[in-house]
């Protein structure tokens, strides 16, 4: 009975209507909420295997939509139980590819945009109001005319755990087993099992691992 109850529950919160198109019109499983997808051109979700699945605003009680921009050549890659939840905001920007793994994350008023290529693992937390961008987004130019601030991907490692309010930038590769505490600024290298915080980023100390 609990289980049946849940499956309802579940389904109250659900937009059938969109769930239904993006599921048939990508070849996966897509649960939508309160949420939306703006497709430009042959933007695309792809999805890993048969079992990947991709939940956008369906957890969470806040009223914010999420919404999902895929633009020109955008690809949006998803593994199992990917979760995208309520007032996120991401942006994939003309032939830039973001991938999340399976059973991550990304909690709610978080901001990706992505115009390279953005990695995000498996077992991920990403926690609320977090900024994740491989890009400056405006273009800052020499005296001769050329860019001095390209674009630079991200690579966030499996089970890895981003505080709230964290800002990650351009040109990070974040290792397995990771920890950033709250309203951490993160660039650069950041090696595998340990918890940093802050700006500048420090070590602070090693870890088994996390749950």
């Amino acid at each position: 009975m609990n289980r049946i109850i849940h499956i309802l529950q579940f389904v109250l919160k659900l937009n059938i209507v969109k769930s239904l198109y993006y599921s048939i019109r990508f070849g996966g499983r897509v649960f939508i909420g309160k949420g939306n997808i703006h497709i430009e051109g042959n933007g695309k979700i792809d999805f890993r295997t048969k079992a990947s699945s991709l939940f956008i605003g369906v957890y969470h009680t806040i009223p914010t939509a999420t919404t999902i921009t895929l633009m020109q050549n955008a690809r949006l890659v998803v593994g199992a139980n990917a979760k995208i939840h309520r007032g996120t905001k991401i942006v994939v920007h003309e032939g830039g590819t973001l991938e999340i793994g399976d059973n991550t994350y990304i909690n709610e008023l978080a901001r990706v945009h992505c115009r390279k290529n953005i990695t995000i693992g498996n077992d991920c937390a990403i926690a609320w109001s977090t900024n994740i961008l491989d890009t400056d987004l405006h273009t800052i130019y020499d005296e001769a005319g050329q860019p001095i601030n390209t674009d630079q991907a991200i690579h966030i490692g499996n089970k890895v755990w981003i505080g709230a309010n964290t800002t990650v930038l351009k040109g990070t590769c974040i290792e397995d087993n990771s920890i950033i505490a709250a309203q951490s600024v993160v660039h650069g290298k950041v090696e595998g099992n340990y918890i940093y915080a802050g700006n500048p980023l420090k070590q602070i100390k090693t870890f088994a691992t996390w749950n």
